[in-house]
């Protein structure tokens, strides 16, 4: 990266409270992490291919396939939460329900 870039990014950093970027971030690393920051968004692998040049798919999944794999963990993770969530509100309401039952 080019020292003044870095340097003014780093003074941008410092203000956000975020962690300095190290010198060793090249242009593959900026790529890298647009491509991971895309996949993680949401973007779907045909984009993130046809943005980044590759022609086939295949490529793309097979470089950045843990990006992926994490991006799948999330989602199932998150519609664990949720079921979690559901499961808890149903419980609660049946409760509710119960005690009025009861006359509580």
């Amino acid at each position: 990266m080019i020292p003044p870039a870095l340097e003014e990014a780093n003074r941008q950093r410092a203000k956000a409270g975020l962690p300095e970027i190290r010198d060793e971030v090249t242009p593959h690393t900026l790529r890298y992490t647009c491509i991971a920051a895309l996949f993680a968004a949401g973007a779907d692998q045909e984009y993130v291919a046809d943005q980044v040049g590759h022609e086939d798919v295949t490529t793309t999944n097979r470089i950045y396939r843990y990006v992926l794999q994490r991006r799948r963990r999330g989602e199932i993770g998150r519609r664990r939460q949720l079921a979690m969530h559901d499961s808890a509100a149903d419980v609660g309401r049946r409760e509710h329900s119960t005690d009025r039952a009861r006359g509580r």
